[in-house]
């Protein structure tokens, strides 16, 4: 298959997975089966669409199709954040400096439980050389009526990797391994638990009914 014509399927699906989101607003005020996120990088390009769906046994399918996702050929942190709003100029008041999407806050995390264990935790997302992924899978963490408080949500695709907090402070026989020099802790220090060390921000869009 040429690159033109596998360009033309990536962005043929994107298109797909985008218009496919068709649910009526329920009359009783319940939010509806379905909603979706277009992520757009810093330039405005929409490079991702992510469709979450009710499903049965109290659980909801996500589905997400993403393309020219840098870098490629590599995993990237995948997560619901917890305010919908999507600033590519936003300012981390802490630092004064820019940091695209911050505006979108931490990860969604309603049971304040360390990384991996929050509620909007995703399987990071394979990309593939030519900057396409794609994902399908199941959560019991969250409902859709929680994304839609009075800020919102939205869904990040980050630069990075995510450990997840993976970071083992000792071997299985006791010796010490992994030590934050920042923090002087031996394992995950409070940015790992906070993050995964997922990076910065790639792509984020706000989740919409």
């Amino acid at each position: 298959m040429s690159r033109r014509l596998a360009a033309l399927g990536a962005v043929s699906a994107l298109l797909a997975l985008s218009m496919s989101v068709v649910s009526p607003a329920s009359p009783h005020g319940r939010s509806k089966a379905r909603v979706v996120a277009r992520l757009r990088n810093v330039d405005g390009c929409v490079v991702a669409v992510v469709k979450m769906q009710r499903g049965g046994g109290g659980k909801l399918f996500v589905r997400a199709f993403a393309r020219h996702i840098e870098p490629a050929g590599e995993f990237h942190g995948f997560h619901v954040h917890t305010t919908g709003e999507c600033d590519p100029e936003s300012i981390d008041p802490a630092t004064g400096e820019v940091v695209p999407f911050f505006s979108a806050g931490g990860h969604f995390n309603p049971d304040e439980n360390a990384h991996g264990g929050h509620s909007g935790d995703f399987p990071v997302l394979l990309v593939n050389d030519d900057g396409t992924a794609w994902a399908r899978f199941k959560t019991d963490r969250f409902r859709i009526s929680e994304l839609f408080d009075e800020d919102g949500s939205a869904v990040i695709i980050h630069t990075g990797r995510d450990n997840y907090a993976n970071i083992p402070p000792t071997t299985p026989t006791g010796e010490e391994r992994y030590h934050s020099h920042l923090e002087d802790v031996f394992g995950p220090d409070s940015i790992t638990l906070a993050t995964g060390d997922a990076g910065s921000r790639f792509a984020c869009g706000v989740v919409r009914r």
